[in-house]
């Protein structure tokens, strides 16, 4: 298996995705390979999703390492929303507890797929770095 399905709603955070992917984007670049757009997509987890994740957490694929002294690590993991590549963040100091996760790419991703708040979302997951989706949704 190289893929997890997990379903949540999306919702407004407190608007500081922005500062700190700028803050911690070339680093981001660095890790991942991307050039993140500033900011990110919280989503509010399904009860079943919410245990996959916290699963998931314990193993990151990528660390992303503080710019500055004093903040800390962001762990990041791939995957797909509707075929487009996302990475999943947690960073180690948040506000969040583990029935919300942040999602980072390279677009808008409220723009790309006209989502608002309330809408539900299907992400998968990557258990591998590399793996790519046999199918998209």
């Amino acid at each position: 298996m190289d893929f997890i399905e997990v379903l949540g709603t999306v919702f407004s955070g407190k608007g500081e995705g922005e500062f700190y992917v700028n803050l911690y984007s070339k680093n981001i670049q660095r890790v991942l390979g991307l050039r993140p757009f500033p900011g990110t997509l919280n989503i509010r987890l399904e009860p079943n999703s919410t245990q996959i994740i916290k699963e998931l957490l314990s193993k990151p694929v990528y660390i992303i390492e503080p710019p500055i002294k004093g903040y800390g690590r962001v762990y990041a993991w791939p995957g797909f929303i509707k075929c487009t590549k996302v990475y999943i963040i947690r960073p180690e100091k948040t506000i969040y507890s583990l029935n919300v996760i942040e999602i980072i790419a390279k677009e808008n991703l409220r723009k790309l797929f006209g989502l608002k708040d309330g809408d539900l979302v299907r992400i998968l997951v990557s258990l591998k770095k590399d793996a790519l989706p046999q199918y998209c949704f």
